[in-house]
């Protein structure tokens, strides 16, 4: 192995590790103990539990088909009945730490040339205390850093070897299928299938695959007001919505930025207290925005990438989600926080970028008047300000008791909602076990864990459940049609050009 290629490993392996250490650190009663929180256990688990067909895999949850998280839920029941909740928590945990490190892949060198850099900004990912344990050690939210992963892995260039090339291309086109929202990577897939000649292919195959998951995929998502049937559905017309959408998509954008910024009690004491604080810290990371376009232009690219996934999934959420946020935006981001989590993201790595870039500009310009070298080294100590920022989010994680060494309480959005719950859950898995070990099958099995302040995990194999049915409508199988013409016309005027490169 090349010294180089060598190095890449150890330094990719060493920061998986260090990223997937604080994620445990933080709370590992969470690892260790798990609960199956919410969805993951009454709505995931039990039906995987009960419905065990490979058609399940293709099932519709929320308005759409999770494939990756169903196909999570199918594998996890087939481990050993004791070791199914390590099953779910497991794979959240590596999903999450795997999208947080990618941001050090080379293809990204392009925007911030530094290693080291890019290394902190995604420990800075982990670190930062802006989300909570759904989105770390529940694979049923897993989708939202799935949705990031595909987005990071659609801006890497196809690798050039045919090994990684085939890899990258597959995991790019199952990831299509982790989330509703995956549209939004459309205008990068064809902004790259015009630039990227010598790739265009696998640009027109994820475009063609976005089109048939919003086709199949997602089951009315555009025309729907939330993606979750309500009882009592508000009655408003599509203007009315739209322009209460573009509201509330400034108020959550000003908010996530603040929130992200100073964490969650600080920002709840400035919505009470405050509330011109939110501006004004708006103002300024604006103000540094527009600093940084003017003087590096490296970085344009990326600040109007990063504005363009804040503006589009906060308002998708607002427009989509338009029953639960119309009594209160700020409200709903403090109840359902993963709904600002790619946004917080976003932010964050604005934030390590505008201080990198401010410090080199500020040394450049003290080169000007003082050109010593002493002002040179530290102008080239970029990596600085993202360790100061790195501190930073240390002490935010420290208002909740995470020291990551000894915690010293469990109030904490990374925590389930009682202690107790990690040992019930572990005495139905060991009851299920016992149960299933007795009766020598899996059928005629009736059981159920009560948590507390959580939703109970019920099983009931006693009656068979149908198989899952796939056939299509009537509007589907047109749709099947027309898609297959297309992929059929795309196939044939490939082989035409392979096989008579000058016809």
């Amino acid at each position: 192995m090349k010294p180089a290629l060598r190095y890449r490993w150890t330094a990719g392996i060493a920061l998986f590790a260090a990223v997937a250490g604080i994620i445990f650190l933080r709370a590992p009663e969470m690892v260790l103990a798990p609960t199956l929180l919410f969805d993951e256990g009454a709505k995931v688990f039990s039906y995987f539990y009960e419905h065990r067909g490979v058609a399940e895999i293709l099932r519709f949850k929320s308005g759409y088909v999770p494939l990756i998280g169903n196909l999570i839920g199918y594998l996890a029941v087939r481990f050993p009945t004791r070791a199914i909740p390590y099953a779910f928590v497991g794979s959240a945990v590596l999903i999450a730490s795997l999208t947080y490190c990618l941001f050090f892949l080379n293809a990204f060198r392009k925007w911030i040339p530094s290693d080291l850099e890019r290394a902190l900004i995604c420990i800075l990912f982990a670190l930062a205390p802006i989300s909570d344990c759904l989105l770390v050690t529940m694979s049923d939210y897993s989708t939202w850093n799935l949705l990031a992963a595909l987005i990071l892995l659609t801006l890497c260039p196809p690798p050039e070897q045919r090994g990684w090339r085939y890899l990258h291309a597959f995991t790019c086109n199952l990831l299509v299928w982790a989330h509703p929202l995956t549209i939004l990577i459309t205008p990068v897939v064809l902004w790259y299938s015009f630039k990227n000649k010598p790739h265009r292919t696998f640009y027109h195959v994820l475009l063609f695959n976005l089109v048939v998951h919003q086709v199949f995929g997602v089951a009315g998502i555009v025309t729907m007001q939330g993606l979750w049937e309500h009882g009592g559905k508000l009655h408003i017309g599509f203007l009315s919505q739209f322009l209460h959408s573009c509201l509330w998509t400034v108020q959550i954008i000003v908010a996530t930025a603040f929130r992200t910024a100073f964490g969650s009690p600080l920002f709840e004491w400035a919505v009470r207290e405050r509330p011109s604080f939110l501006f004004l810290w708006m103002a300024g990371v604006i103000f540094g925005c527009y600093l940084v376009i003017r003087c590096v232009s490296r970085l344009r690219i990326v600040l109007a990438f990063l504005s363009y996934l804040i503006i589009s999934i906060t308002f998708l959420s607002c427009f989509l989600r338009y029953e639960d946020i119309h009594d209160g935006p700020i409200a709903f981001i403090n109840y359902s926080p993963r709904y600002i989590y790619l946004q917080s993201l976003c932010f964050l790595l604005l934030f390590g970028v505008l201080l990198a870039s401010v410090w080199e500009l500020g040394f450049s310009f003290l080169r000007t008047k003082w050109d010593q070298p002493m002002v040179r080294k530290l102008g080239s100590l970029t990596f600085l300000p993202l360790v100061a920022l790195l501190c930073h989010y240390y002490m935010l994680n420290t208002q909740f008791g995470h020291y990551f060494v000894k915690n010293t309480q469990r109030a904490s959005p990374y925590y389930d909602p009682d202690a107790r719950n990690g040992v019930i859950v572990r005495e139905f898995f060991a009851r299920l076990a016992e149960t299933e070990q007795s009766l020598g099958s899996r059928k005629g099995i009736q059981l159920t864990a009560g948590k507390i302040n959580d939703w109970p995990i019920t099983i009931d194999t006693t009656v068979a459940s149908p198989p899952a049915s796939l056939r299509l409508s009537h509007r589907a199988r047109g749709w099947a049609i027309v898609l297959g013409l297309v992929a059929l016309a795309y196939c044939a005027r490939r082989f035409r050009r392979t096989r008579y490169p000058a016809v």
